[in-house]
């Protein structure tokens, strides 16, 4: 009783420290507001901490608000059509224009609204605002182009019907909603889609493109009234208009139990129920949101360890609580097998009624509360994500500071108010149920960049220890990396898949805490818990509030140094790492890659994946885990980073106190043969019950400690970022592809190169013989230097944008004094990349890049 009393103590008092540093730092970027002459609002936060830029222009309108071409999907198509050019900026001039300024734009549609963000260095406010107006007011709507986007949305649609996921979600929702527009997707239909013609675009832009009906929200190193002035000019010319008329319809309430049910080319089975939720104003949206996170949010929630730990009735769940301007959805979704159903929907109504009959315990209730406002805190240390919660708040209820204020109506959710909106909105009459099921099986669904403050310090201690500690005050943030050498670079045949089961058990239980209390501490606090294994190391990740840096810190130490695999927790861990190998077969993506570095390596560790293989994994037991546990969670094999608002000096005083005991191991350093050089080109032939096909096109590429991976990634970045060379030909003059990329993997003793493009399966000879020109052209000819100095812009800017968080500077940090590259090994990327001219990138596309010893994977239906 005492130490129950203590813990409820504890627990209280991290909300009331949470609800200090909230106040504290939600309005550390004021917003300033403001209604120009035609009605556009701005929003602008002033932030110098990073020399970025953050535009992002919402429209309010999306797909519940079409109108006369409901379910075309025509919202959608206009925000691409967008992108292709004005009088002033021909086809693809837009993003070229971003990429020179080092910036980067994106587009999205929702039920509700179209945001168009764009980030560049602060420098360059001005060009990008240009941009932004450009493409918003002045959209040529060319109608050759029209038809090469059209084919491109065409591919997506398609695609969505591929994914497991997307198609439960969109079946979901087309189940759930008996009325258009909110039982149609955003992307549209296919039919209706085909339709659409320029003219109708023309008059949808017309109708909603207009100054008072958007939100133009901007935040970063900027000066309100200086910016001010620029914007009023800018748009000075920008009239207001009429407001469209909205007629949208009621949703309507389910009075019995609805389901549906399909067969496809799965592995697994993927479930979603729900029930009909609320608006996002009503005041029962806050305590629906505590109930999903209660039943379904974080390894501490009721459904992950009832149906997953204890019952080992799925292989993943969540929940969560939609709700738009519209009523919304309360769905859970999960990942299991079929004969499973019944009992994972009545394990869910005895959670539900459990809820209805007994009021939520203090310590679950505020655990919950305390999630949300981390997730808050930790999403604000973008300014892209600072101007667009600005804006789509503003979009949802004409206040930028809504979610604030929602966050603060979450922290006064009470457990009667959690009893009494179960009761309210939990009928098993109003539930919507979807089941997709693997063929074959039974078919009855009713069966069972940032700036940060002070110098990276490092020391090493002597016991072969390597800390990392940075400190920057700028957000109440903590974040932790604890990595070692390891990962499937130290497997065999019969041990693949040991370091991915060996990290997921670090967190798994220790000798002062059990899985449960682990992730009750841990969510208790806000924080987020994460192991990872690859091919060359593995390790845990902790981020947490600053004010809770020392109980974090002791966590993650006690973790490294004292876990101890229990039995029970490793079955769990097994079963999913076994399943998780076949839903990576469900992927189309993931499988085409498999097949590729399978073919690409018969002598190094890429040929694998780190899940391992079934008859490996199945084999892996507590003995082997504990003794390479021992072996390699060793203070000489580690690397451990801190960094964020932290007392440098502290940190590293309470590190050498918690691990003065630690011992050194003797660790073998892995020696693989040279992978055997490709003799001659090799074309797999992927069969796949899929309607759209993958290509990828794979080529043996250096290994990390090899500076020449920089002039591949460069190449790839020429080749496959968007606006690039294959973009502009396959995805945009030919519109033969709705996504294509490409990249570089660097391992300790090789790497390999890939591109990859998601067609019609009637395309794929043309967009590998398009590849192989294009890459004939990098090997035979010199490339055009203003093309290089553009895309030497882009990549830059892409790095900074990357590189915002802790999180992502200590993880790169920490892996780079891991492999020997030095923790600043990341600061060089810019000179390496300027210092990059034709002849070294022509020198890079012979060596690296010959169709002649290449790998080939098409996936498809037929042959």
């Amino acid at each position: 009783m005492r130490f129950k009393k203590y813990f409820v103590l504890l627990l209280c008092s991290i909300l009331f420290t949470f609800l200090a540093c909230h106040s504290k730092y939600a309005h550390a970027e004021t917003i300033k507001k403001y209604t120009l002459e035609n009605g556009m609002v701005v929003l602008i936060q002033e932030n110098p901490e990073h020399k970025l830029v953050a535009l992002e222009m919402i429209v309010k309108t999306g797909s519940i608000f079409e109108g006369q071409w409901q379910g075309s999907g025509i919202a959608h198509l206009v925000e691409h059509m967008l992108f292709k050019g004005t009088p002033t900026r021909p086809i693809t001039k837009i993003e070229e224009d971003l990429q020179t300024l080092g910036g980067s734009i994106n587009g999205y549609t929702s039920h509700q609204f179209t945001g168009f963000p764009i980030i560049v260095p602060s420098g360059n406010f001005d060009e990008g605002l240009d941009i932004l107006q450009d493409m918003i007011r002045n959209p040529l709507f060319d109608k050759t182009e029209l038809e090469k986007e059209k084919q491109v949305i065409l591919n997506e649609i398609r695609l969505n019907q591929d994914d497991p996921q997307r198609y439960l979600v969109r079946t979901f929702w087309n189940n759930m909603y008996e009325t258009a527009p909110y039982n149609l997707p955003v992307i549209g239909l296919e039919p209706l889609f085909l339709q659409l013609a320029k003219e109708d675009i023309t008059l949808f832009h017309e109708k909603w493109y207009i100054p008072n009906n958007m939100i133009l929200s901007i935040a970063g190193d900027v000066e309100a009234a200086v910016i001010l002035d620029k914007i009023k000019k800018v748009f000075a010319e920008f009239q207001m208009q009429p407001y469209p008329q909205i007629l949208v319809p009621g949703t309507i309430r389910f009075q019995s139990e609805k389901e549906h049910y399909e067969e496809l080319d799965i592995n697994v089975s993927y479930l979603m129920l729900g029930f009909p939720s609320v608006d996002i104003n009503h005041p029962d949206s806050t305590s629906l949101d505590i109930i999903a996170g209660i039943l379904g949010q974080g390894e501490g929630s009721r459904l992950y360890k009832k149906l997953l730990k204890e019952q080992s009735l799925v292989y993943s769940v969540n929940a969560y609580n939609y709700t738009p301007k519209f009523p919304g959805i309360f769905a859970v979704q999960c990942v299991l097998e079929e004969e499973n159903t019944s009992s994972v929907i009545n394990a869910l109504f005895k959670e539900i009624e459990l809820l209805k009959k007994k009021p939520c315990p203090v310590l679950e209730l505020e655990k919950t509360k305390n999630i949300y406002l981390s997730d808050y805190l930790f999403s604000r240390q973008t300014i892209e994500s600072q101007a667009q919660t600005a804006g789509q708040d503003q979009a949802y209820s004409s206040d930028p500071y809504f979610t604030e204020k929602y966050l603060t109506r979450i922290t006064a959710v009470t457990s009667q108010d959690v009893q009494r909106c179960a009761k309210k909105y939990f009928n098993p009459k109003n539930m919507v149920k979807v089941l997709l099921g693997p063929k074959g099986e039974p078919t009855s669904p009713n069966k069972a960049q940032v700036t940060l403050q002070g110098e990276t310090k490092k020391i090493v201690l002597p016991n072969g220890l390597t800390l990392l500690l940075k400190e920057n005050t700028s957000h109440p943030t903590v974040s932790m990396q604890a990595i070692f050498g390891g990962g499937v670079r130290n497997e065999n045949e019969t041990t693949n898949g040991l370091f991915n089961l060996l990290s997921s058990m670090l967190i798994r239980g220790t000798k002062r805490y059990n899985a449960e209390t682990l992730t009750a501490t841990v969510e208790g606090m806000g924080a987020s818990l994460a192991p990872f294994s690859g091919y060359n190391s593995f390790g845990v990740s902790l981020s947490v509030l600053s004010k809770h840096t020392d109980a974090g810190l002791d966590i993650l130490i006690d973790l490294i140094l004292n876990s101890t695999f229990p039995e029970k927790e490793l079955e769990i861990e097994r079963r999913l790492a076994l399943k998780g190998i076949q839903i990576q077969n469900d992927d189309i993506f993931q499988n085409t890659i498999n097949r590729l570095r399978e073919t690409l390596f018969t002598q190094y560790p890429y040929r694998v994946t780190t899940l391992g293989q079934t008859g490996s994994v199945e084999n892996i037991n507590q003995k082997q885990l504990t003794a390479n546990y021992k072996k390699f969670c060793a203070p000489n094999n580690c690397v451990l980073a801190i960094f964020g608002d932290i007392d440098t000096e502290k940190i590293e005083s309470l590190i050498r106190k918690k691990t003065k005991n630690w011992k050194k191991t003797t660790i073998e350093q892995v020696v693989y043969p040279e992978e055997p050089t490709l003799k001659n080109r090799k074309i797999i032939e992927n069969q796949r019950d899929k309607n759209q096909a993958v290509v990828m096109i794979g080529f043996p590429g250096p290994h990390l400690g090899n500076n020449e991976r920089f002039g591949l990634e460069f190449l790839n970045h020429i080749l496959t970022a968007s606006g690039s060379i294959l973009y502009e030909q396959i995805r945009e003059t030919l519109g033969l592809a709705y996504t294509l990329g490409g990249g570089i993997v660097s391992g300790l003793d090789t790497g390999y190169f890939y591109i990859y493009i998601a067609t019609e399966p009637e395309s794929t000879d043309l967009v590998i013989s398009i590849v192989e020109k294009e890459i004939e052209k990098l090997r035979n000819s010199l490339l055009d230097k203003n093309l290089i100095n553009k895309n030497k812009t882009d990549i830059i800017g892409k790095q900074r944008i990357r590189l915002q968080t802790n999180s992502a500077i200590s993880f790169i940090s920490a892996l780079n004094e891991l492999y020997g590259l030095g923790y600043k090994h990341h600061e060089k990327f810019e000179t390496v990349i300027k210092s990059l001219d034709q002849t070294y990138l022509q020198t890079i596309a012979k060596k690296y890049l010959n169709i002649n010893k290449s790998v080939v994977v098409i996936t498809k239906k037929e042959f």
